[in-house]
């Protein structure tokens, strides 16, 4: 049957790998993030305003270890996906083993830190009881553990699986954790909950990774462990990279929060809000340009057209958020946050234009790490010191600091971009 021209690209759109992969893992966050937010209104209704912040100190605290173990994922993605172009499973489950051995050690150390310390920890965040800190302790050596899981199934695009396990790890935080404080259990039983969900994902992770072992013949104890040195050094690149974008993206509001009164501080938060869902709407683009491109590199194969399609996926979904930013500012910030000041109202566009940059340079960093080309990482990191130093400097209103944080933006996504579309090299594991 011979179809119009229109019906002909959307059947070929339909039947694109890169969409479908990309709808999963999009479709798949916003889950979790539903499921999230669900977790956290549920948490601050059920708890009284004392215990909620118990809860959130105790939480917060656990944030800075994770940051430490957070680069691991896209390093030994990059690892899985280019041993599964090679078609080397042995070296894969070998590369689990040696990993998740060096991060058990890790893992256990921090428990032990936590478990030690507990009564100095809790006096620092004036708690009375020390167990919130040993609790903080297991959260922080159970998350650890998820990295491996999350890594494997992403270099192995094994996207469907990826997102049922961290859909199925909120589900479960949610449930155990505000089940355990209906029953009375407090920010313990708000502590259970996040315990849980990465729990689950370790759990579930490992008996995937096993299983799929099985199906390939392989099994990890029957082979020497890889050397971790031409793993981990990708790993200071990358973390510089996502600390860089994580002072691009996040720095603005200490600044805003030191150089405005307070109740400006909270106009500039709230309209952040809505620039954060820009942002991450197409995050879980770069989760798949990430291990298809690597795989590309590894069979010597282009990979310039997963850069194409991730930007231009990306940027569909971003112009979506940039569109309804322009055309109701007032009712978009009221949806999301309840709150409709003319002053938030005001900076609800440029924060969405600003992240709507940032989403573009996300996706093509990764593309850039992916490839190991980290020439690029120096530059990001210069102009996240120069964003902070310009809106430290030039701080007239709220409006020129959003307008500062637009031009990084800008000038962060020229960056990223222009690196990824230089001359494609190989390089080795």
């Amino acid at each position: 049957m011979c179809y119009p021209p229109g019906i002909r690209t959307v059947k070929k759109l339909l039947k694109s790998e890169f969409l479908r992969h990309a709808g999963v893992v999009v479709g798949g966050s916003q889950v979790v993030n539903a499921l999230n937010l669900a977790y956290h209104l549920l948490v601050v209704r059920l708890l009284d305003v004392e215990t909620y912040g118990v809860l959130n100190s105790v939480v917060a605290l656990t944030l800075y270890f994770g940051q430490l173990t957070l680069p691991f994922q896209p390093v030994l993605a990059r690892f899985f996906a280019r041993c599964r172009e090679l078609g080397d499973p042995a070296r894969i489950l070998r590369g689990v083993r040696s990993v998740s051995l060096m991060l058990g050690t890790a893992s256990l150390a921090i428990f032990l830190f936590f478990l030690f310390g507990a009564g100095f920890l809790a006096r620092q965040q004036n708690l009375n009881d020390p167990g919130y800190m040993v609790l903080a302790g297991a959260l922080v050596a159970v998350a650890i553990f998820g990295v491996v899981p999350q890594a494997f199934l992403q270099g192995s695009q094994m996207f469907s699986a990826l997102a049922g396990l961290t859909v199925a790890a909120a589900a479960g935080k949610l449930l155990v954790g505000a089940g355990s404080i209906a029953l009375g259990a407090g920010a313990a039983g708000g502590m259970a909950g996040y315990i849980s969900g990465p729990l689950l994902l370790a759990g579930a992770g490992y008996w995937l990774i096993a299983r799929w072992g099985r199906r390939e013949g392989v099994a990890a104890k029957d082979s020497p462990p890889v050397p971790l040195a031409p793993i981990c050094r990708h790993y200071l690149p990358t973390a510089l990279f996502l600390v860089s974008f994580a002072l691009l993206t996040n720095f603005d509001v200490n600044l805003v929060k030191k150089f405005f009164s307070p109740e400006e501080a909270g106009y500039y938060s709230v309209a952040q809000m809505v620039g954060k869902i820009v942002f991450y709407l197409p995050g879980g683009i770069a989760v798949v340009v990430f291990p298809k491109a690597a795989a590309a590199q590894a069979g010597k194969r282009a990979s310039r057209h997963l850069l194409v399609k991730g930007l231009g996926t990306a940027g569909a979904l971003g112009l979506i958020g940039v569109a309804a930013a322009a055309a109701a500012p007032r009712f978009l910030l009221r949806l999301l946050t309840g709150k409709d000041n003319p002053a938030s109202v005001e900076l609800v566009f440029a924060f969405a234009l600003a992240m709507f940059f940032y989403s573009l340079a996300w996706t093509a960093g990764f593309y850039n790490l992916s490839l190991h080309r980290m020439r690029f990482v120096p530059a990001i990191f210069l102009l996240a010191v120069l964003q902070a130093a310009a809106i430290a400097l030039h701080h007239p209103g709220l409006p020129s600091v959003v307008s500062i944080l637009a031009v990084g933006g800008f000038l962060t996504m020229l960056v990223c971009v222009g690196f990824a579309w230089g001359e494609e090299r190989e390089t080795s594991v």
